[in-house]
């Protein structure tokens, strides 16, 4: 397990948005990728003004996301707690939240559900799902490692693994490499359309290594 503040998360969101400190963001990063959150049915009993949508940290990341910022986040592992389990700042309205799926495409029974009440309307949290349990991943020795959860923060050890929040934050810097092309032209999908990414014959075997180990 792990632990950490609000102050040292915003910190670290201060200096992705503003590396070398003189107040221009120009050179903020394009993707950021946070594996941690506040369990707010856990700590809170439901959503709060101190954990939810509206808290410091998702308005922090919503403000980023505004200033240019993509940003990823992984929903929690609470799922076993039921709906409306997803952890700030997963709750926050403009980051891509990420849950798990198993191995054979089921909703990881851990996974942080949702809906986010926003407003008087409820957001569809999380927004997309990815490999996230029972992965295989190799740690300092040489070894391998077996672990699960939407976020691996708690496994700092870990190297070169894609697990369920990570996928999705490679494959958004992929899909803005492909949106800054002036021949690529994105095609707007309706709310509830699913559809797998376009993977050649060819590639097919690397990915499935990728995603399936």
């Amino acid at each position: 397990s792990g632990s950490g503040s609000l102050a040292h998360s915003l910190m670290g969101l201060e200096i992705a948005m503003d590396p070398n400190q003189d107040g221009n963001i120009e050179d903020h990063a394009d993707i950021i990728s946070y594996s941690a959150g506040s369990p707010c049915k856990h700590n809170y009993g439901g959503y709060t003004s101190s954990c939810g949508p509206n808290d410091a940290i998702s308005t922090a990341f919503n403000n980023a996301f505004e200033a240019g910022a993509v940003i990823v986040v992984s929903a929690g592992n609470e799922g076993e707690d039921g709906a409306a389990t997803v952890a700030s700042p997963g709750t926050a309205e403009k980051v891509i939240t990420v849950g798990s799926v198993s191995k054979s495409d089921a909703l990881s029974y851990f996974s942080s559900k949702g809906p986010v009440p926003l407003n008087g309307n409820d957001l569809i949290k999380p927004e997309v799902l990815a490999p996230g349990e029972d992965i295989i991943a190799s740690i300092r020795g040489p070894a391998l490692a077996r672990a699960s959860g939407t976020s691996f923060s708690n496994l700092f050890f870990l190297r070169d693994h894609h697990a369920a929040q990570p996928e999705i934050a490679e494959l958004v810097h992929q899909m803005r490499k492909l949106y800054e092309n002036p021949e690529q032209e994105p095609e707007c999908l309706r709310a509830g359309q699913w559809h797998l990414p376009l993977i050649f014959a060819e590639d097919a075997s690397q990915v499935q290594d990728l995603l399936f180990v």
